[in-house]
């Protein structure tokens, strides 16, 4: 099994209200959502001064090439329709094996 996990640092400098922010932010993690079957959480701290915001993007897969063609194909949709708030990206993909004699695996 395969974890691949996406952050994304955006940044929303001409907003004068938190709640201008959150649509934006609601309005990418309900495009993603809709499009791909992946988790997304905005895992930022909370700040009325801060500009900036993180968003995690996770899918589970038995294939590592599809959750690299996935996780690309997010980065493609994302970076066309979000580009100007885009600062930085990081993929990761993690493999997964569980062990037999855990007793947290049911």
């Amino acid at each position: 099994m395969f974890l691949g996990i996406l952050s994304l640092k955006l940044s929303i400098p001409y907003n004068e209200t938190i709640k201008e922010k959150r649509n934006i932010v609601r309005s990418l993690k309900d495009t993603v959502r809709k499009k791909f079957n992946v988790s997304v959480a905005d895992v930022s701290e909370e700040s009325y001064e801060s500009f900036y915001t993180e968003v995690a993007i996770v899918g589970v897969s038995g294939d590592v090439s599809y959750l690299q063609s996935t996780f690309a194909n997010i980065v493609n949709l994302l970076e066309t329709m979000y580009q100007e708030y885009i600062v930085t990206h990081h993929m990761d993909i993690v493999s997964y094996l569980p062990d037999e004699a855990s007793p947290f695996i049911t």
